[in-house]
């Protein structure tokens, strides 16, 4: 049977409200950049002791063994969730929604961040965290520090973006101001001297 126009318009509209949806939630808004959000736990007793490791519990498998001052990358899409496991636990490599692994966890203290506005100096961010607590169903981990950094990897400075946009506008009106006063003075001698050329 061939689909009409009005047809392939609802099969479309289908395929863009449903399967194409986690596309969708990548695309970087207009005007935007994406940016890189990293994790890191500072050193603890509670870290060594234990085996910590991050999932999302939604999508594919994938998990990241957490190390002292090592960043890793995390998602709020995907939901990436923290557990202390045993040493000899092999984390699945798909993971269903819903059915979190059967370990003390705990969400991620932080939302991730994957893009900024396209002037802003910030390039990265990283949020630093601590294991602070582990009970038999739960774990508490507390965000200690959350650091905006620019392409050197130093604190991101509004001012080192805002100066030169402002000496540039600066220079425009300068500029602007000069061409106005030129053909200002152009007009009144052409005034003064009809035969002026």
């Amino acid at each position: 049977m061939r689909l009409t126009s009005s047809r392939l318009w609802l099969v479309g509209l289908v395929l863009l409200m449903t399967g194409t949806a986690p596309l969708r939630a990548d695309l970087i808004p207009p005007g935007h950049k994406a940016v890189s959000h990293t994790l890191v736990f500072v050193d603890s007793p509670l870290l060594h002791s234990h085996r910590l490791i991050a999932m999302p519990v939604r999508g594919f498998g994938g998990h990241e063994e957490i190390q002292p001052r090592r960043p890793f990358r995390f998602s709020s899409k995907y939901g990436t969730r923290l557990y202390v496991v045993p040493r000899d636990f092999v984390p699945p490599a798909e993971v269903n929604p819903g059915q979190p692994l059967p370990f003390p966890s705990c969400d991620v203290p932080v939302s991730s961040t994957t893009s900024v506005p396209i002037l802003s100096p910030i390039d990265s961010l990283r949020s630093t965290c601590k294991l602070v607590a582990v009970a038999d169903d739960a774990i508490q981990v507390e965000l200690v520090d959350h650091a905006e950094l620019d392409s050197n990897g130093e604190p991101a400075s509004v001012s080192k973006i805002v100066l030169p946009m402002l000496l540039i506008s600066a220079g425009g009106v300068i500029g602007c101001y000069l061409v106005w006063r030129q053909t200002r003075r152009a007009r009144k001698v052409a005034t003064a001297d009809p035969t002026a050329t």
